[in-house]
C-alpha cells in the first residue's frame, strides 16, 4: 500500500446536467463534505445538443396529466431545467448550512462530462450523479445491489479512492466491493479498510471494456475510482457508467 494516502480534501465538486441529481446523492455529497470539512462546488451544465434537439420542428413531448402530444418548446424546456437545477442547489445549500459547509453554484454551457472535468480545478473529489434510474435498467423487481464499489490497482490515488470508499460504505452501513487487478492486493485492501467488511472481484486492469462490463454486471449504487485511471480520463466511459444508473466519484 502506498504511503501518504490520508485524505486531505478541501473541495468537492458536484457536476450534473439535465438528468439532475437525486436527493440521496445530494445528502451523500453534503455528508461527505462535512466529514472531510471540505467546501462544495456545485455545477449545472446546460448542453447545447439538448437545446438543438428540442428546437427541431418534429420534436414532440407528451403532457404529463393529459397525455396529449404537443410540440416541444425549447425555451420552456431550458427554463424548466434551469429552475430544477436551482431547486437542487437550494436543497444542497440548506443541507450544507446545517453542517456549516461552504457551497457555491455555477451554470455553464457545454458537453456534460468534458465540461465537468475541465472545471474540476483544485477539487480533489469529483462527483457525477447517475443519469438514469437503475430500475429502468435492472427492472422493477430488482432489489439486491452493492452499496459501494472501488477500483484498486496499487497506486497512491487508488489507495486514496479506497480510503474514501471505506468511509462511505461505513457511513451507509453497506457492502464494499473492491475490484482488484492483482490477487496480491487483497491483504493491502483488507488492512486499509479497517473494520469495514470487504468483498473482492479480480479484474484484468488492461481490459477497459471488460472492466466496464464487470462494473455494469455488479451495478453498485456508488463507484469510486482514481481520476488518473483510463476510466477516469475517458468522458465516454464516464458517460456510460452514469447512464447505467451509477453515481460516480473520482478522486484526484
Amino acid at each position: 500500500m502506498p504511503e501518504n494516502t490520508e485524505l486531505q480534501i478541501r473541495h468537492v465538486l458536484l457536476g450534473f446536467g439535465a438528468a439532475g441529481c437525486s436527493q440521496p446523492t445530494l445528502s451523500r455529497v453534503v455528508s461527505l463534505a462535512a466529514r472531510l470539512r471540505a467546501s462544495i462546488q456545485n455545477i449545472y451544465v446546460e448542453e447545447p445538443d439538448l437545446a438543438r434537439l428540442a428546437a427541431l420542428p418534429f420534436t414532440r413531448e407528451v403532457a404529463r396529466y393529459t397525455a396529449r402530444i404537443r410540440r416541444l418548446d425549447a425555451n420552456l424546456l431550458a427554463r424548466r431545467l434551469h429552475a430544477r437545477a436551482e431547486e437542487l442547489n437550494v436543497l444542497l445549500q440548506q443541507q450544507a448550512q446545517l453542517e456549516a459547509i461552504e457551497s457555491s453554484f455555477r451554470t455553464l454551457q457545454g458537453e456534460l462530462i468534458p465540461t465537468i472535468l475541465r472545471e474540476a480545478g483544485d477539487a480533489s473529489v469529483i462527483i457525477i450523479p447517475a443519469q438514469s434510474n437503475w430500475r429502468d435498467i435492472a427492472g422493477e423487481t430488482a432489489t439486491a445491489r452493492i452499496s459501494v464499489a472501488a477500483l484498486y490497482d496499487g497506486s497512491e490515488q487508488a489507495a486514496r479512492a479506497l480510503s474514501l470508499a471505506a468511509t462511505l460504505a461505513e457511513k451507509d452501513a453497506g457492502d464494499l466491493l473492491v475490484l482488484i487487478t492483482d490477487l496480491r492486493f487483497r491483504n493491502e485492501v483488507s488492512s486499509s479498510s479497517g473494520k469495514q467488511p470487504v468483498r473482492f472481484s479480480l479484474i484484468d486492469g488492461t481490459d477497459e471494456q471488460g472492466i466496464l462490463n464487470r462494473i455494469s454486471m455488479i451495478h453498485p449504487r456508488l463507484l469510486i475510482i482514481s481520476a488518473d485511471t483510463s476510466l477516469g480520463r475517458s468522458a465516454l466511459h464516464i458517460r456510460e457508467l452514469t447512464r447505467r444508473g451509477i453515481d460516480l466519484v473520482m478522486v484526484k
